[in-house]
């Protein structure tokens, strides 16, 4: 991280949370917005279309989950050592992140192409579903690499404060993604494959961006060739010791969001997986500001937490707190407003206009989960989507036999349920246990 974002985290960690989600925020509006196009040109292929990519979602954020979940490892592991002034284990992080993720990306691409057909097939959607589901996912998973280096390329980005560059990677290639996919899934008449296509070819690109710049010019760490790279097991488990439970909690949560569409496919059919799978895009679009600054805390934290200085810790959790629970009911009313035109985003072709009504119904019953994302951990995650969620839609949608609209009620139910708790325990860390662990670090 430059000396200029190091200090600004010591004197005043409100102010570098500020200055750092601005950036952080606009990049995860471009990334968002990949997925937003996509949607949009994939809605006007079929409804078989729109349930196959729905239903890969879940596989696809598991991948993107886990390596973005290393990914933070990177984040809070080389941002400690940046925190610690040590240089030298700054680079040998850097370096021993990357051939972590080129191990994960070889499991990874072998694991995803042998169960995509057995997990499409397990759904129990139709013919035409399964086959366009093949056809977006063979190259999607084929061509991981690109994702998962992103997720680490990213990480050492944001370890020194560094965003402006993803940003310029990024943004050239989402306008290329838009003018590619009406290309290749309309013009070439690809359909999904063209989709697929146009993702794998903008995300290579902001890879080769990145890694020019991070690996060659070495603009972001020019003192990257000074140390050999040597496989470090104490750097390589600090990596770890955040990036695993990271990837767990969002393996948990998309393994969650699957079993919710199996249990929509069972109260409804293709329509009612196709309304949850829109509706949750829309929302996730709504939570981007909250999940930029839980970006950023982890930057502020592994920073202070390398120099040992508590009172940042403390004072960075509560103000990002505010911030998120504060957007989290400005989300609730715009949906409770406005949810029929938000709809409109993705449905704008005749054959999917009836949806609109539904999938506005769905978006006021969920924004409410919006106040659960002050932070994570694994056993809360755990506890929310496995326990109280997963509970809750079955007991509501089957046993009560409400159907969608009781699914629907038991996710928001399950996670709000689980925030208070989530919160009470965090804040009891901070204050009476954190200060303990930096101290035994000395």
């Amino acid at each position: 991280m430059s000396n200029k974002n190091s200090e600004l985290i010591e004197k005043n960690p409100k102010k570098a949370i500020k200055e750092l989600a601005i950036p952080i925020l606009i990049l995860n509006v471009i990334i968002t917005m990949y997925n937003v196009v996509d949607g949009i040109w994939i809605s006007g292929i079929s409804e078989a279309a729109i349930v196959a990519v729905g239903t890969l979602i879940p596989s696809f954020s598991i991948l993107t989950g886990i390596s973005g979940g290393i990914g933070m490892g990177t984040t809070s592991a080389i941002g400690y050592y940046i925190g610690a002034k040590d240089r030298k284990n700054t680079i040998l992080g850097v370096k021993n992140a990357t051939f972590i993720f080129f191990i994960l990306t070889v499991i990874m691409t072998i694991i995803f192409l042998v169960v995509l057909k057995p997990l499409l097939i397990s759904y129990s959607l139709s013919g035409e579903a399964i086959r366009e589901g093949l056809n977006y996912g063979i190259p999607l998973f084929g061509c991981s690499f690109t994702f998962i280096f992103s997720a680490g390329i990213f990480g050492m980005y944001r370890a020194c404060g560094e965003t402006k560059k993803p940003l310029y990677a990024l943004g050239i290639g989402f306008i290329l993604n838009a003018l590619l996919d009406p290309v290749f899934i309309y013009v070439f008449n690809l359909g999904v494959l063209g989709a697929a296509i146009s993702s794998v070819l903008t995300s290579l690109l902001g890879v080769i961006i990145l890694g020019y710049w991070l690996f060659i010019k070495k603009t972001i760490y020019p003192d990257y060739d000074d140390y050999k790279f040597k496989f470090d097991t104490h750097i390589i488990k600090r990596i770890l010791d955040v990036g695993i439970p990271s990837a767990i909690e969002i393996f948990l949560i998309v393994v969650a969001a699957s079993i919710l569409i199996y249990f929509t496919q069972l109260a409804g059919d293709d329509q009612a997986v196709a309304i949850h799978t829109l509706g949750y895009r829309l929302y996730q679009i709504l939570l981007i500001p909250i999940s930029s600054l839980c970006a950023t805390l982890v930057i502020v934290v592994s920073n202070s937490f390398g120099a040992k200085n508590f009172n940042n810790i403390k004072k960075s959790f509560k103000y990002v707190c505010k911030i998120t629970f504060c957007f989290g009911l400005v989300n609730m009313l715009i949906v409770l407003v406005f949810a029929p035109q938000l709809s409109l985003v993705y449905l704008f072709t005749t054959g999917s206009a009836g949806l609109i009504p539904k999938i506005s119904l769905f978006l006021r019953i969920i924004i409410f989960q919006g106040l659960s994302k002050g932070f994570y951990s694994f056993i809360w995650t755990f506890t929310r989507e496995f326990v109280l969620v997963l509970f809750f839609t079955y007991f509501l949608g089957f046993i009560m036999n409400w159907g969608l609209i009781g699914i629907w009620i038991g996710i928001f139910v399950g996670k709000s349920s689980s925030t208070i708790f989530c919160y009470l325990y965090a804040n009891y860390y901070i204050n009476n246990k954190l200060n303990e662990e930096l101290s035994e670090e000395d």
